[in-house]
């Protein structure tokens, strides 16, 4: 009785444990790009939300400027200009953000002026994630 194994089966047994392997590791990066997209829309939302937030508190236009780069707002109040908001954006992350357009700005009742139903894409790989901003200054992601 022979024990052990042969050559080919042990190339057999290491290509099923590489096929295993290569489809988890696709399942993994699908999981951390959905985690990093996550992240990053809940960054931009908490972004909009001090917009408003600040437009209401210093009774002032709110401006948000959003790029890859840069999360930015800034509050108009008579002639001053507050830098309320500075952040870099989630470009280091692989994040895109699209539909950013012009700047969205927020009147001091917190009203979304110009930016009625602005829809903006944030997504890495295969992951995406939607925010929605209403005229009222309502946020849906």
């Amino acid at each position: 009785m022979q024990r052990g194994m042969v050559l080919i089966e042990l190339i057999f047994t290491l290509a099923v444990a590489a096929i295993v392997a290569a489809f988890g590791f696709v399942r993994l990066a699908s999981i951390t790009d959905a985690a990093t997209t996550n992240e990053a829309t809940q960054r931009v939302v908490t972004l909009l939300d001090a917009a408003r937030g600040a437009a209401v508190r210093l009774d002032g236009v709110a401006i948000v400027a959003l790029s890859d780069s840069v999360y930015a707002v800034r509050v108009v109040q008579g002639t001053d200009t507050i830098a309320a908001w500075n952040e870099t954006g989630s470009h280091r992350d692989g994040i895109t953000l699209s539909g950013v357009g012009a700047p969205i700005r927020f009147g001091p009742a917190g009203i979304a002026v110009g930016a009625a139903n602005r829809t903006l894409v944030i997504g890495k790989g295969s992951a995406q994630r939607r925010i929605v901003l209403s005229r009222l200054g309502r946020l849906e992601y």
